[in-house]
């Protein structure tokens, strides 16, 4: 065997994978939008291997039937790669990240991808003029000319939403589990964007595109592209299944009456409005458990089965309104928003951007700015209702 049919089989195999990895993440459960969303770019990126080693075979050279599927199947969706990944990251931080309908606008530039195939269908219906393109050559020609010159656009595209990527996680992004894994898995994005960049100049450039065709082909991309499956497949898989792991629903502690929930539940706001223990920076469900004086468990069970809440929320929804009253008092302006924050219990910068953005729905900044409302409106925002 040649060294090309090697790297065909690598090539071929980890975009076999990736289409695998892809269908047991579509139909995973719990089923997460998060998941889906990292099918789907699994998928897109193991299309374009499929067809690189399709086109090495002949198969698109047998059958009309083949000539449709070239022209129907979106081997090549690059410019959809980017903008997916973006709000895959968004919705792995965000478990209540909904899909909105403006988010589409994003995607716009995927038309890009579907010229060629337009082009492909118009002919296999005749409806191409003769002088633009009388035959097969002219349309591989057409094709290939296209997608050269349309890769640079591709590439920027993809380099940017990895840009807004990076970017999100390190303003909004918390140190967890999570976090961990959305971090490598942008800086893998970026790994492979350069070894496509330094592809890329030369290929665009006459003199030298078709010394790396005949030298090399599209392997430089495609072998590392191959990589970035098998590792997806993996680590992307395995984040899941620990995401799953922990959004178990737990059992019912049993024995936990109705009233007894109620009367833990009144204890919990008593003790939180009159003693603060919010604004401890290491206030855990143990401590909460000793100060009210109940077991750690019924205070778990109240959370879980009378609030529809839990220790975190809790906690944050006074700390937030403990902020907003503090941004009103008239020495509120010399001190940092962070100093705010650490006064009113958050440990962590990030941390508190990130909940009070969840909670108010505008940055901390921007709340500053725009004016705080009224002291009585904050504290509302932390009231249990019983």
């Amino acid at each position: 065997m040649r060294l090309i049919d090697y790297l065909d089989i690598l090539v071929f195999a980890g975009s076999i994978q990736g289409i695998i990895t892809g269908i047991l993440l579509r139909y995973a459960k719990p089923r997460r939008l998060s998941n889906r969303l990292l099918a789907v770019t699994v998928w897109l990126i193991a299309l374009p291997g499929i067809h690189l080693c399709a086109h090495h075979v002949h198969f698109f050279d047998g059958s009309l039937a083949t000539d449709w599927m070239h022209a129907l199947v979106p081997w090549v969706a690059i410019m959809a790669l980017g903008p997916l990944i973006y709000f895959y990251i968004r919705s792995v931080h965000e478990p209540a990240f909904v899909f909105k309908r403006e988010y589409w606008r994003h995607f716009l530039p995927a038309g890009l991808d579907l010229v060629p195939k337009i082009v492909e269908i118009l002919f296999l219906v005749n409806l191409v003029p003769v002088a633009w393109m009388h035959g097969r050559e002219q349309l591989i020609g057409f094709l290939d000319t296209y997608n050269k010159y349309a890769d640079l656009p591709r590439w920027l595209s993809l380099a940017y939403y990895i840009y807004l990527s990076g970017k999100y996680i390190r303003q909004v992004a918390p140190d967890s589990s999570a976090a961990t894994w959305t971090k490598h898995f942008v800086v893998a994005m970026q790994l492979f964007v350069l070894v496509w960049f330094v592809y890329l100049v030369p290929y665009l450039i006459p003199a030298f595109s078709v010394v790396l065709a005949k030298r090399v082909g599209w392997f430089p991309v495609y072998i590392p592209l191959a990589v970035l499956i098998y590792w997806i497949g993996i680590a992307g898989y395995r984040h899941m299944l620990s995401i799953a792991y922990e959004v178990k629903p737990k059992v019912a502690e049993p024995g936990y009456a109705r009233e007894l929930l109620v009367q833990t539940a009144e204890k919990l706001t008593a003790c939180m409005e009159a003693d603060k223990l919010y604004l401890n920076p290491e206030l855990d469900v143990a401590g909460l458990a000793q100060a009210i004086g109940v077991p750690a468990k019924l205070i778990s069970a109240t959370f879980n089965q009378h609030l529809n809440s839990n220790f975190s929320q809790f906690v944050n929804e006074y700390r937030v309104a403990a902020f907003q009253q503090k941004l009103q008092q008239p020495e509120a302006g010399e001190l940092t928003l962070a100093g705010l924050a650490a006064s009113c219990g958050f440990s962590s910068q990030a941390t508190f951007q990130r909940i009070f953005k969840q909670l108010t729905g505008v940055t901390p900044a921007a709340y500053r700015k725009a004016g705080v409302q009224q002291p009585e409106e904050a504290s509302n925002n932390a009231q249990i209702r019983i």
